[in-house]
């Protein structure tokens, strides 16, 4: 019978438990020192060990942070708890003892084991790292006793206690992973411990969740899936199991997705959502499986429910953006970014994301000929590329935005009022192939090419400048926008040189700065000084680019886009070779310069034969040597491709002008009918001033 100590300790360890239940930790306190100290002193008797006094004690210390003086009252337990039943009569060399008992102590012996661990584990320093003694040789203690208790638990079929051993097993198991893992430096034996602890309880979330994360750092994808899909058939059979497997299930999402396995994720996540119908996380995940094969509209609401769930997840604000801006849906995908913006200022994503869906907008409004609205809307793409420059200054794609920025930037600003000045200096550009990553926002220049007939001074159009001084501010604004751009792409190309696609943006920028060098020659006297100066830096500049996209090309020579932009600028200047030695066409340079041009356009097609652009400017080219039937060749294989495109009729146009002898005959009224259909099409101000012109000439004014 229990003696009189045993039922008061008894009764104090009752009204200990329910102090703490009610949150009286003071008075929980005060019984547990009383027992312990009893113990300690002796009063308890030789014969009644107060080892779960000490361990409760502990772990109630250790629960309210004051871990060194948990970690005391847990080895106090562990020295009370004494040695196994089975070692006392096997040193007494008398089967006295039972199974039951020898499993009963043994689990007590892995809990005790395993809070002393988690004691010193949070101790840190030397109690969490050294090998074989405190935290460690706790947790190596902890999982052998479990591993007895369980194997004895088995033997009398107590269910309980095989529970809880095969529990403490399984939690000695993930500690000693983890301390493999960031103490031990050996990742092998991590593994091992982290497989153990899944061998007695394949559900284990802590061990699964670690296991994966670990294999996944190490790049082994194939055996991260193999362990959840394992897991998942393991514990299949079992009642409930699709809700214990479902950490396997939802890092089974997570590495088809993250693998480009987009059909398996999107069934994944739907079986991981069975169960956690209300997980942002798996929302999101669906989303990004729907993303990736291409169903929008799915991914779209996957994304808006994730955000109905949780509203701060970056992630689905930033997608949401890229999905409406891929619909063409500005305004939402703006509002999406500036969301992702209001809850991280310096996102990278977000930041890019709402400067080129303004970029955009502005290029929408500028083909529309609301040149204000995209002013406004470049101002603000200008402000977001540059706030993640300063950001993140070593970011590549932060100054690539800025500069495509500022480029097209400079395409709006207001020019002159003196369109036949203005025709003049496009008679010196051409049509260059947009940036692979950016749309044009400009009105599409053509080759250049002499005029089959004279043009009739244009009138005054409100809003432009209507002075000379005025012409020289705007082009000089211009010219500054064209300049930043060039600084902006430069400092993208010194991130990385090795870049091929930067190395023709900077040849872009140069070659828009030679071009508006040449019109501030046009507007300033031929005997001023700055005259000359425009002149020299129009040439030098012209040469720089060419310069930029051989160096590109070295690059990458897969580039059709820079083969383009190479023939383009070779145009360029076998018209300018032309109008300087007054030979049409004749002179050696520009022999030499057009069959550069002619090569590198040839070369564009062959890798991109899609290309529609260099159809058309290759087209322009032969028309402007008077090769009708490969200009038309040119031309027909461009509308076969893209039959809205203006500069496809502008050049048919051009092409039927050169062979007009008259106005009003066969090849004059084509080329009407090619311009009225460019003017359709929203054609550029080379349209629009031929077709009115050519209307006039032709008796038909008021169709022009």
């Amino acid at each position: 019978s229990p003696s009189a100590a045993d039922v008061t300790h008894q009764a104090k360890r009752c009204v200990a438990q329910l102090a703490i239940a009610r949150g009286d930790i003071k008075h929980a306190r005060q019984l547990y020192e009383s027992l312990v100290g009893a113990a300690a002193a002796g009063r308890a008797g030789p014969q009644v060990p107060e080892h779960w006094a000490a361990a409760e004690y502990g772990t109630l210390l250790l629960v309210e942070g004051e871990r060194a003086a948990a970690y005391q009252q847990l080895h106090m337990a562990i020295e009370a708890l004494g040695p196994s039943p089975r070692s006392l009569a096997a040193a007494a060399a008398t089967p006295t003892y039972s199974v039951a008992m020898e499993a009963q102590h043994q689990c007590m012996a892995a809990r005790y084991h395993l809070l002393a661990a988690q004691a010193a584990w949070e101790l840190g320093e030397e109690h969490r790292t050294a090998k074989g003694e405190h935290a460690h040789g706790h947790l190596l203690a902890a999982a052998a006793a479990a591993e007895r208790a369980s194997t004895a638990a088995g033997i009398v079929d107590d269910l309980y206690t095989r529970n809880c051993a095969r529990g403490d097993g399984e939690s000695a198991f993930v500690m000693l992973g983890a301390w493999y893992l960031e103490c031990g430096g050996d990742r092998n034996r991590a593994i091992k411990c982290y497989e153990r602890a899944l061998t007695i309880n394949p559900a284990s979330e802590h061990a699964g969740e670690a296991l994966v994360s670990l294999l996944r750092s190490l790049g082994l994808m194939e055996q991260a899936m193999s362990l959840c899909e394992g897991a998942v058939e393991a514990v299949a059979a079992e009642p409930g199991g699709s809700a214990n497997a479902q950490w396997a299930l939802k890092h089974l999402a997570s590495l088809k997705l993250a693998t480009g396995d987009h059909e398996g994720a999107e069934v994944a996540h739907k079986r991981a959502m069975r169960t956690e119908r209300y997980n942002p996380q798996l929302w999101e995940g669906l989303g990004a499986s729907y993303q990736g094969l291409g169903k929008t509209t799915a991914a779209l609401k996957s994304y808006k429910r994730a955000l109905e769930l949780s509203p701060s997840r970056l992630y689905s604000l930033v997608q949401s953006g890229v999905l409406h801006y891929q619909l063409s849906e500005f305004g939402e995908s703006a509002a999406a970014f500036e969301r992702a913006l209001a809850l991280a200022p310096d996102y990278p994503p977000a930041l890019l994301g709402a400067a080129e869906t303004a970029l955009a907008s502005a290029h929408r409004h500028a083909s529309m000929g609301a040149t204000g609205m995209a002013s406004l809307h470049l101002d603000t793409a200008a402000s977001h590329a540059k706030r993640c420059t300063l950001a993140h200054g070593n970011l590549q794609a932060g100054w690539k935005m800025l500069g495509d920025v500022q480029l097209q930037h400079s395409t709006i600003t207001p020019l002159t009022h003196d369109l036949k000045a203005e025709l003049k200096a496009q008679q010196h550009d051409a049509h260059l192939p947009s940036s692979p990553a950016t749309p044009s926002l400009g009105a599409s220049a053509t080759l250049p090419h002499p005029a089959a007939h004279s043009a009739a001074p244009a009138p005054d159009v409100p809003g432009c400048p209507a002075t000379v001084e005025g012409i020289i501010a705007a082009l000089g604004a211009r010219l500054a926008r064209v300049k930043a751009a060039g600084h902006a792409y430069a400092h993208a190309l010194r991130l990385d040189p090795t870049q091929g696609l930067l190395w023709g943006d900077v040849a872009m920028s140069l070659h828009q700065q030679a071009l508006l060098h040449h019109m501030l020659a046009l507007h300033t006297p031929a005997t001023s000084p700055s005259h000359n100066h425009h002149l020299i830096h129009q040439q030098q500049l012209r040469r720089s680019a060419f310069r930029m996209v051989q160096g590109g090309l070295k690059m990458y020579a897969a580039s059709d886009w820079l083969w383009a932009l190479a023939g383009a600028l070779a145009a360029v200047d076998a018209t300018a070779a032309s109008c300087t030695s007054g030979q049409q066409w004749q002179s050696a340079e520009c022999q030499r310069a057009l069959g550069q041009a002619e090569m590198c356009m040839a070369r564009a097609l062959q890798l991109n034969p899609k290309r529609a652009t260099t159809w058309a400017a290759l087209g322009r080219l032969y028309a402007a040597q008077d090769q009708g039937a490969l200009a038309q060749w040119c031309f027909d294989q461009c509308r076969s491709i893209e039959p809205t495109l203006v500069p496809v009729w502008e050049g048919m146009a051009f092409l039927a002008g050169r062979k007009s002898k008259a106005p009003g005959d066969a090849a004059y009224l084509a080329m009407m009918d090619a311009y009225e259909q460019a003017v359709g099409l929203g054609g550029s101000t080379e349209s629009r001033l031929a077709f009115s012109t050519a209307a006039v000439m032709a008796g038909r004014g008021s169709e022009g």
